[in-house]
């Protein structure tokens, strides 16, 4: 079932397959219908929600309501929104350890995100970053919470304090 109880043809015969569900948003985006792309992509982050991957579940539903904002539907996009605000976010205590990222998430940072990363480190904002790169704050903040998903954190300041201990531990290959 889809988001609201109504059946979607790209889950026709894939329900309750996330990476199904997945790979029908991917086709989409790349086919340009961006308002089933975003269909695709609110059940995808329904379906992580329900098997309690928040973190993914957040990152389909940021996705989804941005793409609904790129094809005007409002409506749509506060809806998610709604349902985004709706999934537990997971915080970790204060002095809970920030998990070590691995070399391979690491490498699979875009160059782009790897930047915006290290602004981000320097304590710029997103909009600083955006003027600064030339591209917009939505975009820039695109690029954070993918690094966030990809570093596994979840603010920036923990974004910060693994640029810093990996550019320090590796100052010869600085992130890239």
């Amino acid at each position: 079932m889809c988001s609201g109880g109504r059946r979607c043809a790209h889950a026709t015969g894939c329900d309750g397959d996330l990476a199904a569900v997945g790979r029908a948003a991917e086709l989409y985006r790349l086919c340009e219908r961006r308002p089933a792309a975003a269909a695709a992509l609110s059940d995808a982050g329904t379906l992580a929600c329900v098997r309690d991957d928040h973190d993914r579940s957040r990152e389909l539903l940021h996705r989804a309501r941005e793409t609904w904002q790129a094809c005007g539907a409002e409506l749509a996009a506060d809806r998610t929104a709604t349902y985004l605000a709706d999934v537990p976010v997971q915080r970790r205590g204060f002095d809970d350890p920030v998990p070590e990222p691995s070399l391979e998430q690491w490498a699979s940072l875009t160059e782009t995100e790897v930047r915006v990363a290290r602004l981000v480190a320097r304590g710029l904002t997103n909009k600083a970053i955006a003027t600064r790169l030339t591209l917009s704050p939505n975009t820039i903040g695109t690029h954070v919470r993918n690094a966030f998903t990809k570093l596994q954190v979840t603010n920036r300041v923990e974004l910060a304090l693994q640029v810093i201990a990996h550019d320090r531990e590796r100052p010869s290959r600085r992130c890239r």
